[in-house]
């Protein structure tokens, strides 16, 4: 998990296991990994600390004592604190960066293998631009290339709801995500004739991974792959958020050339349940695709000069462009990402924006008509997260 800002935190680990001349010895519960982060802002990072605590096994053979090794380099070590018979080591004089701790046991016959890893963050709020990244698009029907403006090594691409410059229904795609960028365009349902107009799509990237902002407001960036569609597969975060989150899905592979969305329902602290759709007048089969997931929970603020807000909307955005107000009034136009929390209407279906502008905007939802002409929906619950990066 990468940490921001100064504060304390709680964080569950795994049961870590320690071999011993080729047989399992000693057992460990790293139950706690205290974070204490005292940043200057900006940009200069103080040194930051870590507090590693761990639980023995009752059963079998205890150690003389631990050892414990860090670094910036997975399973690689730059130092080693021996902790004797303490189980709890403190790491001090953290810069910013990623780090990876394990612990060994040892006795009067040796030391043990590694345990298994942990691994944390420690980084500057104001320096948002190595985990996160916002911006507009313009797209029309013929694949573009994005590329980062920020260094990403698992980048995590979504992008949901585009603009409502032509009235066709259409969706976004994503596809060749690597470390440089990533390829967008707009896609029309299968029965059109898939040449559309220019529109705006917003767009976030986030290092893949979960993150902690200053006021204890939790994100996660993950992916998955399914071939789920017309009906639903679970998804479990690793780890629970503190309250329920907004999570904006996107298909972000091109293995199928269908048009197709992705959709959620049953969302809580501890996962949601996804399939995809294609076009009504299709049998609900798609092959499998790589999707992706930015899941925020509600919060509005700054980090750096990012400006945000992350809201959940009740039910009530149906086939009618309807207006939405931001919590806040942003410096400039914002980057819009929506997308359905709810699965109050079966029918194929996906958001568009209209209208948009420093204090909200106007949205629907909008169906295809490949099967049957009406559009109408029932209203369901969208959430949505809005960004504006200020010049300082």
């Amino acid at each position: 998990m990468q940490v921001l800002g100064t504060m304390d935190c709680t964080l569950s680990l795994p049961n870590l296991k320690i071999w011993f001349n080729d047989r399992q010895v000693f057992t460990f519960l790293l139950f706690l990994l205290v974070l204490t982060l005292s940043f200057v802002f900006p940009p200069v990072c103080n040194a930051g600390s870590v507090t590693l605590v761990w639980q023995p096994n009752s059963q079998g053979n205890q150690p003389k004592g631990y050892r414990v090794y860090y670094g910036n380099k997975s399973r690689s070590y730059s130092k080693v604190i021996d902790a004797m018979n303490n189980t709890s080591c403190q790491l001090s004089g953290l810069q910013p960066g990623t780090y990876y701790a394990a612990i060994t046991a040892y006795n009067d016959l040796g030391e043990s293998a590694y345990s298994e890893e942990a691994s944390f963050v420690v980084d500057d709020a104001s320096s948002y631009s190595s985990f996160i990244e916002v911006g507009d698009v313009t797209i029309n029907h013929v694949w573009k290339k994005v590329y980062f403006k920020n260094v990403f090594n698992d980048p995590v691409v979504v992008a949901q709801c585009p603009s409502y410059n032509g009235p066709d229904p259409m969706v976004i795609r994503i596809r060749n995500i690597d470390k440089s960028g990533f390829e967008i365009r707009g896609q029309e349902w299968d029965y059109e004739d898939q040449s559309h107009t220019e529109e705006t799509a917003g767009y976030v990237v986030v290092e893949k991974g979960e993150y902690l902002l200053p006021d204890g407001t939790m994100l996660k960036a993950g992916r998955f792959s399914t071939n789920k569609t017309g009906s639903f597969a679970d998804v479990s975060f690793n780890s629970s958020f503190n309250s329920l989150p907004v999570i904006i899905t996107a298909v972000t592979s091109y293995n199928g050339a269908d048009t197709v969305t992705s959709r959620i329902k049953d969302l809580s602290r501890y996962g949601f349940r996804f399939c995809m759709q294609e076009q009504e007048a299709n049998v609900q089969e798609h092959v499998t695709e790589q999707i992706s997931y930015v899941a925020l929970e509600p919060s509005s603020g700054t980090l750096g000069n990012l400006h945000f807000a992350v809201v959940n909307n009740p039910d009530n955005i149906d086939n009618r462009f309807t207006r939405v107000s931001f919590p806040q009034r942003f410096p400039g136009i914002p980057v819009i990402l929506a997308a359905m929390q709810t699965f109050n209407g079966s029918n194929t279906a996906s958001l568009r924006w209209d209208n948009k502008d420093e204090y909200g905007f106007e949205i629907k939802v909008e169906e295809e008509q490949s099967l049957d002409s009406e559009t109408s929906h029932v209203p369901e619950g969208i959430g949505y997260m809005v960004f504006f990066v200020s010049d300082n």
